[in-house]
């Protein structure tokens, strides 16, 4: 599943309410580990971006702008890429990937058809069938997947052009063939599911957390990444912010896209791609790399591993934008 993800992003009351973690640069060389550099490449001539990353450390990225501006969905296995099969018109963008490598997001359905969420298994799957289901009662419908658990389950969004709902996208679960409304309404999203089927997104009014059927609302901002403890990673009020247990952890000025299991977060702050570790302590990402970093500077970190592997972009020594792999030394 995906480590964060970012791919761009309510009811049972559950208001997070600010706690005081200040986010700081952290000091010393025993709060700043180094970091090696991958650069993951591109298949095309266009700039690339990743999206995620799951704990063997394969990363799903996409790149845009290449041949004829078409985009591409790529998986990077041990600094092997596999470029994944595109749409009806020659586009795939990669959102999530989970830990039997399934990468999903979106590609188009046919040359003039609509984007439709899909799942890179080996071959191209999408996901949507041709008429929704319950409010969907359309038939020209667009939709978007953004995670994947490692039960299979798929979150993203969906809407449809016709109908009784056109043009709003409604938060959903494809899961067993079927298109599942979460209930969230128009205007939603849903962003991230763990392996226990909490699933985190954002609604027209804020983020929310769905559990066992119901949703929770967590108040204002976007819900972006959740991990397998049900820690909420995303943004409020333009800061990262951190919910859980009914409270929210404000990391100050920035987006939180990633948490891994033992609470790093990664994101932007300032136009830097940035580490939180769970006390909301900030590392710089491009003030950390070893020689292999050398003139990199790291824009977006956008998913991490258990293993603190973080997956993002940046602008490289010849200018180009390229999808990252950092990894920190002595934990390879």
């Amino acid at each position: 599943m995906r480590r964060n993800s970012a791919a761009v992003l309510l009811s049972a009351i559950l208001i997070a309410a600010p706690a005081s973690v200040k986010a700081v640069q952290a000091d010393g060389d025993k709060a700043r580990p180094s970091y090696s550099l991958s650069d993951l490449g591109t298949p095309d001539r266009g700039p690339s971006y990743a999206s995620a990353i799951n704990d063997r450390g394969q990363v799903a990225a996409y790149s845009l702008g290449g041949f004829l501006h078409h985009s591409q969905a790529f998986v990077v296995t041990d600094g092997v890429m596999v470029a994944l099969e595109r749409g009806g018109n020659e586009t795939g963008i990669a959102h999530g990937i989970n830990e039997q490598g399934v990468v999903v997001g979106w590609a188009d359905i046919s040359f003039q058809g609509p984007g439709a969420a899909a799942v890179w298994d080996g071959d191209l799957t999408f996901l949507t069938p041709a008429s929704g289901p319950p409010p969907f009662r359309g038939t020209t419908i667009h939709s978007n997947a953004y995670d994947i658990n490692d039960y299979g389950q798929v979150v993203g969004e969906y809407m449809q052009l016709f109908g009784d709902f056109p043009n709003k996208w409604f938060a959903v679960l494809f899961e067993g063939g079927q298109v599942i409304n979460l209930g969230a309404g128009a205007g939603s999203v849903a962003r991230a599911i763990n392996n226990r089927g909490e699933i985190a997104g954002t609604t027209s009014t804020g983020a929310f957390l769905y559990r066992d059927g119901v949703l929770f609302d967590l108040g204002p901002g976007s819900a972006l990444a959740i991990n397998d403890k049900g820690y909420v990673a995303g943004t409020s009020g333009g800061h990262a912010v951190v919910w859980a247990h009914g409270k929210m952890d404000d990391f100050g000025e920035g987006i939180a896209y990633g948490i891994n299991s033992r609470r790093d977060v990664v994101g932007t702050s300032n136009s830097r791609g940035v580490l939180w570790d769970k006390h909301g302590n900030m590392s710089d990402l491009t003030t950390v790399l070893d020689a292999t970093g050398a003139g990199w500077l790291i824009e977006a970190a956008t998913a991490i591993n258990k293993a603190g592997q973080i997956a993002g972009w940046g602008i490289a020594p010849d200018g180009q934008t390229r999808a990252v792999l950092l990894t920190p030394n002595g934990r390879r």
